[in-house]
C-alpha cells in the first residue's frame, strides 16, 4: 500500500486508491500539480507541500493573502533568500564603525559587483522579485561606502608618506 505510516487523511481521493508506486504515478498524471521534470507527473513531495501550504491558508488574514498566495510570497525560495541576505547588509553597516584600515578592498569590491550584478538579475527573472532588488541595492551601496571610507583612508596615507 502507499505511503505506509503517512497520514492518509490529507491525500487527495483518487490518490488513495494505489496499489503501488506505478498505480500512485499513473493516477497522478491526471492531476494538475505536475512535475517539470517529467511532464504529466507529480512526485509524492509536491502532494507533500500543497497539503501542508493549504493547512496554513486558513490561518493568513484575508488582507495578506495575495502576498501569501504570490510567486515570490513566503510559500517559495524567492521570499526566504532575500531576507536571509539581509544579513549581509546588517554586517556592512555593523562595519561602518571599523577602523578604515580594516576593511578588505576586495571584499568590499566583490560585493558590490554582486550587488550591481543580482540587480539586475532580479528585475529580468519571472516573477520579478522586487525584495531580491532591494536587499541587493541595499549590499552595493552599503559596500560602496566601505569602499569609498578605505579609498580616503589610503589616500590619507599615502599624503602622510
Amino acid at each position: 500500500m502507499l505511503a505506509v505510516g503517512h497520514n492518509l487523511r490529507h491525500i487527495p481521493k483518487e490518490l488513495k486508491i494505489c496499489s503501488n508506486r506505478r498505480d500512485f504515478f499513473n493516477k497522478a498524471s491526471s492531476t494538475n500539480d505536475t512535475n517539470p521534470r517529467v511532464p504529466g507527473r507529480i512526485t509524492w513531495n509536491r502532494i507533500q507541500k500543497r497539503h501542508l501550504t493549504d493547512r496554513f491558508d486558513n490561518l493568513v488574514p484575508k488582507s495578506l493573502l495575495p502576498l501569501w498566495k504570490s510567486p515570490a510570497g513566503p510559500q517559495t525560495i524567492f521570499f526566504w533568500a532575500p531576507l536571509a541576505k539581509w544579513c549581509l547588509v546588517l554586517a556592512g553597516i555593523a562595519d561602518f564603525t571599523r577602523h578604515p584600515s580594516l576593511i578588505s578592498p576586495s571584499q568590499a569590491f566583490s560585493l558590490v559587483i554582486t550587488g550591481l550584478i543580482w540587480c539586475r538579475y532580479s528585475v529580468v527573472i519571472i516573477p520579478k522579485n522586487y525584495m531580491l532588488l532591494s536587499v541587493n541595492a541595499f549590499v552595493f551601496l552599503t559596500q560602496l561606502y566601505q569602499l569609498a571610507r578605505w579609498k580616503v583612508y589610503d589616500l590619507q596615507q599615502t599624503q602622510k608618506e
